[in-house]
């Protein structure tokens, strides 16, 4: 029981130090680069959200929310790409294409889809 709880409490202990040391290591490529090439959306990082106070709360409950519409959104994605993918398919068979030149065909038209729907 007691080293079951030290494992628990070294794991979270390396990711805390993990998450630290890269934050780290992104804010000096970040100054290595310059603000000016640097990335904008690399700006706030999840550490910021750690003020200790009714912010934390905040923007755990921001980035949660955004965690659930980004993965509602790639489901929505791929359904989209596997409905375009079996319509083509479809299509291409009854026009009687070669089954390499469907595939091709229903690849494009996967892509065309999944950018309709990302737009």
């Amino acid at each position: 029981m007691r080293l079951d709880f030290q494992k628990r409490r070294f794991q979270f202990v390396g990711f805390v130090v993990g998450v630290v040391v890269l934050s780290i290591a992104t804010e000096k490529c970040r100054q290595l680069v310059g603000e000016g090439a640097s990335s904008k959306s690399g700006q706030f990082t999840i550490l910021n959200c750690f003020d200790m106070g009714f912010g934390s709360v905040a923007c755990g409950v921001k980035e949660g929310i955004k965690l659930y519409i980004y993965n509602i959104k790639s489901a929505h994605v791929g359904m989209v790409r596997q409905k375009a993918i079996e319509t083509a398919l479809a299509d291409a068979t009854a026009q009687g294409l070669a089954a390499n030149l469907a595939s091709k065909f229903a690849q494009k038209e996967c892509e065309k889809a999944a950018k309709l729907v990302t737009c």
